[in-house]
């Protein structure tokens, strides 16, 4: 093995244990002697992209794309490039040069719809839901890109149908841990969003009644209660967590965190 393969195989094993930090320094060397070299370019772009580096990684990205058989997997790798490169519409084309390939790779698909969200073309979103709803039937989480989508259009029953129809998808049971949870939370938002805080409360209300501790649930309704002017309710929530696990750090963090925000001991 060559001094060259040694350090290839190296930084895959830092790739493979997400030590993306140590490879850019070693990577960075390796490109500037074999700047055409697929395998250093995957693995130098990779290294950029996951330090917060995607405008940096575009150039290697393209170019182990470029590459025969790597272009769906680099292809993809560039589209999120470009899009945290602050280039979205070029992030479209790469991701539109992937699906040509797999027209029904469903990272192409979720990334599309991420990118479309961000340029508020939520049209093109709708679209984009609709092909990851219609290549995962039996998945309640592809659902909720359409119901952000229907929310963004201001579309709000349907919104409400879409809902109800991922929550039948979510009662088969083959989902995720924690994604009843998001439907929870999502429900309520909407509520919320087209205007009725009665319901949004009341969808709360539920949604802690049936998890207590569950932080993902407890920081937006507890926000939600202060926008409504219920600091009490709001405090009320973190008091009701800490004694239904007093063993939680985090939930007695989150606690202590509130009652100093409110001037309280």
């Amino acid at each position: 093995m060559s001094w060259t393969d040694e350090r290839v195989e190296y930084a895959r094993a830092l790739a493979d244990d997400s030590r993306f930090a140590e490879m850019v320094p070693l990577l960075t060397a390796m490109h500037y002697k074999a700047p055409e070299d697929p395998e250093i370019n995957h693995l130098y772009g990779l290294a950029l992209l996951r330090t917060q580096n995607g405008g940096m990684a575009v150039w290697p990205l393209r170019m182990a794309a470029s590459s025969p058989g790597r272009e769906v997997e680099d292809g993809l790798l560039l589209a999120e490039a470009l899009a945290r490169g602050a280039f979205p519409f070029d992030a479209i084309g790469a991701i539109d040069a992937v699906l040509e390939l797999e027209p029904e790779r469903i990272e192409a698909w979720t990334l599309r719809a991420t990118v479309n969200r961000s340029l508020k073309r939520y049209e093109e979103m709708l679209g984009d839901c609709d092909r990851i709803v219609e290549l995962h039937q039996q998945r309640a989480g592809a659902m909720l890109c359409r119901v952000g989508a229907l929310v963004a259009l201001e579309r709000f029953e349907d919104a409400e149908r879409a809902l109800s129809e991922g929550r039948d998808r979510l009662a088969l049971g083959r989902e995720p841990e924690g994604l009843a949870l998001r439907y929870c939370s999502v429900s309520a938002e909407l509520a919320h969003t087209r205007g009725d805080s009665a319901e949004a409360a009341k969808r709360w209300e539920a949604c802690l009644e049936s998890s207590p501790t569950s932080l993902e649930l407890i920081a937006p309704a507890a926000h939600f209660f202060d926008e409504a002017g219920d600091e009490e309710r709001a405090t009320r929530i973190f008091e009701v967590a800490v004694s239904e696990a007093p063993g939680r750090f985090d939930l007695v963090a989150a606690l202590v965190e509130r009652l100093e925000s409110l001037g309280r001991d």
